[in-house]
Formats: structure tokens, C-alpha cells, sequence
């Protein structure tokens, strides 16, 4: 994948991909809970945003060519320091797949994130599949 296609995307959300030259490995700064007309989804509840977090995620992977299965690392971020609003939001990431396979994650309670209301946030870096042997799409 070239650096200019990867800078033409726009994602449903405020953060575009990152790459560089060479084999693809797309990185996000941070998929965050807001719909398509930016409008923050399931204020005061955790699990909510992070099912809309997930959701923003997979429709930029699958605009690079990628999706859930191909992420190798992700950090996610939850509003609070008590550890059942992480477990909470970790188990939608479980359960979303994003999770399984060769996997490197960090799971944070911080003391808050850049929308008001915001309570989750998913960092992540993703291989995009070679297709026919190429060196990227």
C-alpha cells in the first residue's frame, strides 16, 4: 500500500492510519467512540464505547485492505481506575476478536481521554495481507 492511499482515507473517526515506505503496517493514534456525524455514542457507559471503538476500528482496517484478525498490537484506554470498568471493556475486546492470535495489548485506566464524555479509546497497529506475493497493495 502506497503512503498517498493511506493519506487519501478518511475513517469515521478524528485519526487517520500511519504508515510508512515498504511492507504495510498500518498504525491508528486512537479509534475513538463517535459516530459518523462525530457525535459521541454511549455517553457514561463504557461498554457501549467500546463496541463503537471496535466498530470504527474495523471499518478503517477494512479501508486498507486489513481487518480485526490482522491487528499485532493494540493499547486501550478506559476512563477509571476501578478495575471492573476494565474488565468490562476488555470483554468486549474478547469478544470482538480483536484479541486473538499473535497479539501484543495493553490494557490502561487513565484520568481521562479528548472528548468530553469520552471513556474509550483503542490505539492499534495492523499488518495489511500481500496479495499474489506482491511487496503491498
Amino acid at each position: 500500500m502506497s503512503p498517498s492511499r493511506v493519506s487519501s482515507l478518511r475513517p469515521a473517526t478524528r485519526t487517520r492510519p500511519w504508515s510508512r515506505p515498504g511492507p504495510s503496517w498500518p498504525s491508528w493514534p486512537g479509534s475513538v467512540p463517535l459516530d459518523a456525524d462525530g457525535k459521541l455514542v454511549g455517553a457514561g457507559d463504557p461498554v457501549r464505547q467500546a463496541e463503537q471503538v471496535i466498530a470504527n476500528l474495523r471499518e478503517q482496517l477494512r479501508a486498507v485492505g486489513s481487518d480485526l484478525e490482522h491487528v499485532l498490537a493494540t493499547e486501550v484506554y478506559v476512563v477509571s481506575s476501578e478495575t471492573a470498568a476494565l474488565s468490562a471493556v476488555w470483554d468486549v475486546v474478547v469478544a470482538s476478536g480483536l484479541s486473538t492470535g499473535p497479539h501484543a495489548s495493553t490494557l490502561l485506566g487513565v484520568a481521562c481521554l479528548g472528548y468530553p464524555g469520552q471513556l474509550v479509546e483503542i490505539t492499534a497497529t495492523a499488518a495489511v495481507p500481500v496479495e499474489d506475493g506482491g511487496a503491498g497493495a
